[in-house]
């Protein structure tokens, strides 16, 4: 039977590759709006943003694989550093990179948000 440490691990080892698939699908989407505006560097830098998450989740998969083959003890403490390893790097470069791809999305297309600056909207 699984102690509920090792659940929670599972549980955040297979949210990875979700929040991973949902930040690069979101920046091929900036990707195919900078490109048909012919905003070529904004595409460039959404190309290197799913470059950065992909370089970055292969870094996590080695320490989730060598975690899993490891033949040391695997207690609660292991666990908390490996979540601590993986999980935060992932979700706040996830956060980040999908904050990057709305900034490029508004900037290509000329849309403000005019609430942030302090102009009234549309009265």
């Amino acid at each position: 039977m699984m102690k509920i440490y090792q659940i929670i691990n599972l549980l955040f080892a297979a949210s990875i590759p979700i929040v991973v698939l949902v930040v690069v699908g979101r920046n091929i989407v900036s990707v195919y709006r900078s490109l048909r505006v012919r905003r070529f560097k904004f595409a460039l830098y959404s190309v290197l943003a799913i470059a950065g998450i992909l370089a970055l989740f292969a870094g996590i998969a080695v320490i989730w694989f060598g975690y899993a083959v490891g033949h040391g003890k695997k207690d609660i403490w292991s666990g908390v550093i490996l979540i601590t390893l993986s999980v935060a790097p992932i979700y706040g470069s996830g956060y980040g990179l999908w904050r990057l791809a709305r900034f490029l999305d508004e900037k290509s297309s000329g849309v403000r948000n005019q609430a942030l600056h302090g102009r009234k909207t549309n009265e």
